[in-house]
């Protein structure tokens, strides 16, 4: 009766259990410093462990910015990154500095977050980030596997992203629509 206690145990936890979510930082300054993060394409692509990050439109890619060091640089409008897939995506999180270091702008009026399971139907989800002080937080709509793409929509200034910040859940989830 003992074994089979222990037994109900094991299994019951593991159904109750939650499985912790997983946050990966790129730090694109100190990566680049650490040989952890690779470039190719005239700075336009970088390749870590954990996702690749392709610059597209004006001027978009990897650069020095100031004291910051390495960013990924988007300095006008339509400058554009794209990422990889990221399996089991959640949250989002990234610093960045505008170049007029109006930091309490909206991401809404100076950036478009977009997400995409395909790789070429995007969904604007700028509409939920918030931001303040140079961070930007944006939750999933729901958590799943998504390309992220990020776009500079200002006309006059740029910004430069310094660090992003990925949470992801660390078990494959049903997802529920």
């Amino acid at each position: 009766m003992r074994n089979i206690s222990v037994l109900c145990l094991f299994i019951l936890s593991s159904v109750i259990g939650r499985a912790a979510d997983l946050v990966t930082t790129e730090n694109f300054n100190v990566m680049t410093g650490a040989g952890t993060i690779t470039y190719s394409s005239a700075n336009k692509v970088g390749t870590t462990d954990f996702v690749t990050y392709t610059c597209s439109g004006t001027s978009a890619e990897f650069a020095g910015y100031g004291v910051q060091g390495v960013c990924l640089c988007l300095p006008k409008n339509g400058s554009t990154v794209t990422t990889s897939l990221i399996s089991n995506f959640k949250h989002l999180q990234f610093n960045y500095f505008p170049d007029n270091k109006n930091y309490l702008t909206p991401p809404s009026t100076t950036m478009r977050i977009s997400i995409s399971e395909d790789g070429s139907s995007w969904t604007d989800i700028t509409s939920s980030a918030t931001g303040i002080k140079g961070v930007v937080n944006v939750d999933m709509p729901t958590p799943g596997s998504y390309y992220l793409k990020i776009q500079n929509t200002y006309s006059t200034n740029s910004f430069y992203i310094s660090q992003i910040q990925y949470t992801t859940e660390s078990c494959n989830c049903f997802r529920v629509r």
